[in-house]
């Protein structure tokens, strides 16, 4: 398989080794051009050289035959002179000749044989020509007409030695022109050829990045306009892909960090609404799991009061038993801890974990421990992100909690008695109310015992009022603590109290409040080192259905049979069903 680089770098710089390839291939085939035409070049010069000396051994030749021939007619000393230059030239030729033509053998034999042919006419027929110019002119015109076929055959052996270096001369100066002309080629043609390689390049480049750049850009608009699903090309393994992959990544976290800010708001807004621990608890199971990147969670709640954290709601595998706040360092420390994942020790109400690590956010406002979100995670998880999101999941129910918590203390302060901590008469009307539809919806009988301090007002005036406080504050406390569980006592106003007891007639009514009147005549009350008591109380009784069907109706019967207890002596009991006629208060 063709390697491909991975890096657009790489891919770059091999993009326009083509046109470099190009560049250094070219580089060559001009200098070995160029090299072929020089050295044709000087082969041409050879061969000029070489004809241009094949033609003066022609004319020599030629010259001298023509000086004996004129000397020989007619006896003119003149004649000889351009004969005997013509003998000291050729013989210096003659002489050189193996200098000169040893690049051309086959020719220096033929020049050679051209020589001696001159140089035996020159012995035979020249010389003797010149000897005998003065004999009788027959015999020197017959040595000169003998001596013309050797000079021909010298001047035919020169001149096929002139023929065939003209026909070289042509070949190699053809030669000469196509080196030339291929050099010329290449040296045009190479540089666009490589020019075209780097345009090709540069396009594929930029086509390459300005695109991705561009479909980065264009992404960047959507995820502006909204679009959080938007995502570009991975395709390759070269930067640009990278810069994609980088980018979907952001585009990926973007999108996750949107929804987990939805998600929070959506937390925050249903928190803002809830009403009870309960439902903060619903909220915690649905909404952590979706918000945290955690395998499990639970969320503890310290009561107003408590001194143990309890378990409120979890998901996960997360352990959820109470435990008091020395068990856990978070709270100890009073910020985040992790267990099992530090070198620190682990917090006790915190089961060893195989693989896996916990962290332990508190949840404190103003300095008021409200409670702990615990969290359980793989410790190949991202601990970070369960740190971050699982803090801001924790501050949230930390403020609702202490809101709520708020909420709750300021209920209690409106419906409370601030002296007795019993509830006051504005939350009898409502619990009265509700009681009573209960006890017609289920058919089931319903109690109300009032109470009344006997002599309360003469004690108050004589032993003054912190004497009053504090036998209002004793009286109360066994009101809280004398009935059975679902019975609640009201501080009705001043010194008159009422208790209602679900699902009781008047015989039970009765009998608890005999219970209540006994421990009530033991109690001896301690103020400033004096001791007050015995305490009694008159108590009237009425029940639903039988003495009324109302709330007001059950309340006057109770205060008409509390009015005949007192008529009868104080420190006694009265059913209203008992009074016959029915008594009346005095107003």
């Amino acid at each position: 398989m063709f390697w491909t680089p991975r890096r657009l770098r790489a891919r770059t710089l091999l993009s326009y080794l083509p046109a470099l390839l190009v560049t250094i291939v070219a580089a060559i085939l001009v200098s070995h051009a160029f090299s072929r035409a020089q050295r044709y070049s000087d082969q041409v010069l050879v061969s000029t050289r070489f004809l241009s000396i094949a033609n003066e051994l022609r004319a020599r030749m030629a010259t001298a035959q023509s000086a004996v021939r004129g000397f020989a007619i007619t006896g003119d000393e003149s004649y000889l002179e351009p004969y005997h230059d013509a003998e000291t030239a050729l013989r210096t030729r003659f002489e050189t000749l193996n200098e000169v033509w040893a690049a051309r053998p086959h020719l220096q034999e033929r020049v050679t044989r051209a020589l001696r042919l001159f140089f035996e006419w020159r012995e035979t027929i020249a010389e003797p020509v010149i000897e005998a110019r003065r004999p009788p002119a027959a015999e020197t015109i017959h040595l000169i007409v003998r001596g013309n076929p050797l000079m021909d055959q010298a001047d035919r052996l020169v001149a096929e030695v002139a023929r065939e270096e003209r026909e070289l001369l042509q070949v190699r100066t053809e030669q000469n022109n196509a080196a030339a002309r291929w050099g010329m080629l290449v040296a045009i043609g190479a540089p666009l050829i490589a020019l075209g390689y780097v345009l090709l390049a540069s396009y594929w480049v930029t086509r390459r990045t300005v695109g991705a750049i561009e479909s980065v850009s264009r992404a960047a608009q959507d995820l502006a306009a909204g679009d959080l699903s938007r995502r570009v090309s991975e395709e390759g393994s070269d930067e640009v892909a990278a810069m994609g992959r980088s980018f979907n990544l952001m585009a990926k976290r973007l999108e996750e960090r949107t929804v987990q800010a939805q998600r929070l708001v959506e937390l925050t807004q249903l928190l803002q609404v809830s009403l009870t621990t309960e439902e903060i608890g619903a909220i915690f199971e649905l909404y952590a799991p979706k918000l945290v990147p955690a395998s499990g969670g639970c969320l503890y709640l310290l009561p107003g009061g408590e001194r143990t954290f309890l378990p409120q709601a979890w998901w996960g595998d997360v352990p959820h038993r109470p435990f008091p706040p020395t068990a856990c360092w978070a709270v100890r420390l009073g910020k985040t801890y992790e267990s099992a994942g530090t070198k620190g020790p682990r917090c006790e109400h915190i089961e060893p974990l195989e693989g896996r690590s916990s962290v332990c956010i508190p949840m404190v406002v103003n300095g008021e421990s409200l409670g702990l979100i615990q969290y359980t995670y793989a410790l190949d998880q991202d601990a970070k992100a369960v740190l971050r999101s699982g803090s801001e999941v924790a501050e949230r129910f930390a403020f609702t909690t202490s809101n709520l918590a708020l909420r709750e203390r300021l209920r209690e302060q409106s419906v409370r008695d601030p002296l007795t901590g019993l509830f006051n008469r504005r939350y009898l009307d409502e619990m009265l109310e509700r009681e009573i539809e209960r006890a017609r919806r289920f058919e089931q009988p319903l109690g109300v015992l009032m109470l009344d301090i006997d002599h309360f007002k003469e004690l108050n005036d004589v032993e003054g009022h912190e004497v009053g406080d504090a036998v209002l504050r004793e009286f109360g406390r066994l009101l809280a603590s004398g009935f059975r569980t679902g019975d609640e006592a009201f501080r009705y106003g001043g010194e008159e109290f009422v208790v209602l007891m679900p699902d009781a007639c008047a015989q039970d009514v009765v009998e608890r409040a005999e219970g209540l009147r006994e421990v009530l005549r033991k109690l001896r009350v301690q103020v400033g080192g004096r001791t007050v008591g015995p305490v009694t109380a008159s108590m009237g009784v009425s029940a639903f259905p039988a003495d009324g069907s109302t709330a007001a109706e059950l309340l006057r019967a109770a205060d008409q049979a509390l009015y005949g207890a007192k008529e009868a002596g104080r420190d006694r009991i009265i059913d209203h069903a008992s009074l016959a006629p029915p008594a009346a208060r005095p107003h």
